[in-house]
């Protein structure tokens, strides 16, 4: 027999009656669904959830009186240096000691969990009250063992400090608030960004390091200390603290090294949008440093990058660029604070402009224009002019208006929403804040319930299908809507759909362009006074949209495989189709500006050539 062992199993033997105090406890367990006002309707998960619990509070019970026991009452009655006389080193003692004193913790805790490990198997095919808890108790099982190891270590270093009464005891005092305010500083900084993946795994890492520093602190307690209390505690004090803090401090170091990040550390994008002219980009994606995503802006040109939020929040629109490209607008905040407004002047390193903190709700929208910037905050809406920022004017508007309305700020300041409701009954209107008064047309009143509509991003031209007709209308151009095709019908158009593909409709040259998605092709139809015109591409419309009125009409269709993207032109009365030669992944989704996003990669179409590049490093 070791002499390892030897150790262990005197240890064993001292500490016989926590075995049968846990047995008593897994009897209670088992009786919990038979006691007087437990729920009984569900016996499975009373069993499973009452062993989590008893396990939890008698593991740690557990752990705190073995910890306070291991070796300080040894030490102050003297029996340390008897076993040190004998043949055993001071490693046989210590880690027999700790070893017996696992055993004791792994045995309670697993036989107290036999009924959560037991019924697991029985609630896989349920989803009551508590089943999700016990499916798969192991990480459980392992993590609390590692804690309850830790804090065994940890109770025995303090009950050594208090029973030596010696000046070190300073030293634990000290060692422990600093841990604990490192601790807590390092959690709020995963927190504060959201870096929940990280805290895990940094967690971990930590309490494994901090595991083996007092696991190795306890045995130089043994090996320098002897039989002396105070000589023993200095070391283990000194060295279990000392190595605890620097644990901590690069737990913290790892918090904060979670709140930075670089565009190329980006992994995979999820959005992106580009302004009408200006060589910036915003690009929103998701790095390794955390869970969430963050936005960054990007200049195509000089490769200058900087971050324009830790965190996304808005998806609607993360960052406002004004049409120019000039400038850009974003909300930041973190967890602990309200969102703020911070700009950029996009100049070749985009600088950061000197904004008021604002008190915004949940969830506000900027909406941008050469000049001019819209806070759309429920219930109110703020129009400002820019360089510098100054406040026009605010309006409450009707709580109507607040539906699933689009946004968008004129080139002249007006502030423009349209709002068509998911209820066909409900009448659709046009509102407009020019920063001192509002306005609001019914422009589809008489024309029936909405089946179909589409809204550019300008907000310049509406099209909606209303009754059997497909109807344009222009706010800026004639007070009432135009009626395009008399028999939508003729359009692949099924009554019931609302927002889908199977229709898209863009303006070139003054003449609405129909696309409508055929058997494996897709028909355009330009719908001028004179002879319509008509162009085939191969492929079923997947997205057909001119984002701003100076770029080209893109349309992009799929045949299951890939995707296709053309440049569509109408010139001289005849319908022209120009396909980029770049390959598509498939599945890229179209964002504003342009710009299409997928996995990997962000490419934007080209102004120039029409075709499709990509603007961002790859990882």
């Amino acid at each position: 027999m070791t002499p390892l062992w030897t150790v262990t199993r005197r240890e064993l033997n001292e500490w016989r009656p926590v075995v049968w105090i846990t047995g008593a406890l897994l009897a209670l367990v088992w009786s919990l669904p038979w006691l007087p006002g437990v729920p009984a309707d569900d016996p499975a998960a009373v069993r499973a959830m009452g062993s989590l619990l008893v396990a939890g509070l008698f593991g740690l019970g557990l752990a705190l009186l073995l910890g306070a026991n291991l070796l300080g009452r040894d030490l102050a009655e003297g029996r340390l240096g008897f076993y040190l006389s004998q043949p055993l080193s001071a490693g046989n003692i210590w880690f027999g000691k700790v070893l017996a004193g696992l055993i004791l913790l792994v045995g309670s805790i697993v036989v107290l969990q036999l009924p959560a490990l037991v019924e697991s198997a029985w609630l896989v095919p349920f989803t009551g009250h508590g089943a999700s808890l016990v499916r798969n108790p192991l990480p459980i099982l392992l993590g609390a063992f590692v804690i309850l190891s830790l804090v065994l270590l940890l109770t025995h270093a303090l009950a050594v400090g208090f029973r030596s009464r010696s000046a070190w005891l300073a030293v634990d005092v000290a060692g422990l608030a600093a841990t604990l305010a490192l601790l807590i500083s390092a959690h709020l900084g995963y927190l504060r960004y959201y870096a929940l993946d990280q805290r895990l795994r940094g967690a971990a890492i930590w309490l494994i390091v901090v595991l083996l520093a007092w696991l190795g602190a306890g045995y130089l307690q043994v090996r320098r200390g002897g039989g002396s209390l105070r000589l023993g505690h200095r070391w283990l004090a000194t060295i279990g603290w000392t190595l605890t803090v620097v644990a901590s401090l690069g737990l913290v170091a790892h918090a904060q090294w979670t709140q930075g990040g670089s565009l190329h550390e980006i992994e995979r994008w999820i959005g992106a949008e580009a302004p009408e002219r200006g060589s910036w980009i915003a690009a929103t994606g998701i790095g390794p440093r955390r869970s969430l995503p963050e936005t960054h802006l990007y200049n195509r040109d000089s490769g200058a990058s900087v971050r324009a939020g830790a965190i996304s929040i808005y998806w609607n629109n993360p960052v406002a660029f004004d049409d120019s490209g000039t400038h850009a607008w974003a909300f930041q905040r973190d967890r602990f604070t309200d969102p703020y407004l911070v700009g950029w002047k996009l100049d070749a390193t985009a600088t950061q402009l000197s904004i008021p903190l604002l008190q915004l709700s949940s969830e506000p929208r900027l909406e941008a224009a050469d000049g001019w910037l819209a806070l759309i905050d429920e219930p109110k809406v703020s129009l400002y002019r820019t360089d510098p920022l100054q406040l026009v004017g605010e309006i409450t508007p009707s709580p109507r208006a607040w539906g699933s309305g689009q946004w968008r700020v004129l080139p002249d300041g007006r502030v423009r929403n349209v709002w068509i409701s998911s209820d066909p009954n409900a009448v659709p209107f046009l509102w407009e804040f020019d920063g001192q008064q509002e306005t609001r047309v019914e422009f589809t009143a008489g024309l029936g319930p909405i089946t179909w509509h589409q809204v550019p991003e300008d907000l310049e031209e509406i099209y909606f299908i209303a009754g059997d007709t497909l109807y344009q209308y222009q706010p800026d151009v004639a007070p009432e809507p135009r009626a395009l095709v008399e028999q939508a019908a003729a359009l692949a158009i099924r009554p019931g759909f609302r927002h889908d593909a199977r229709l898209g409709v863009v303006t070139l040259d003054g003449a609405p362009v129909v696309a409508t998605r055929g058997d494996g092709s897709t028909l355009l139809q330009a719908l001028s006074s004179e002879e319509p015109t008509t162009l085939t591409v191969p492929g079923e419309l997947f997205w057909f949209r001119r984002p701003r009125a100076t770029h080209p009409a893109q349309l992009a269709t799929h045949d299951g495989e890939k995707l296709r993207l053309f440049r569509i032109d109408l010139e001289a009365g005849r319908l022209t189709a120009q396909e980029s030669a770049v390959q598509v992944e498939r599945f890229l989704w179209p964002h504003s500006g342009g710009v299409f996003v997928g996995g990997s990669d962000v490419a934007m179409v080209n102004r120039e050539t029409g075709e499709l590049e990509s603007v961002l490093p790859r990882p």
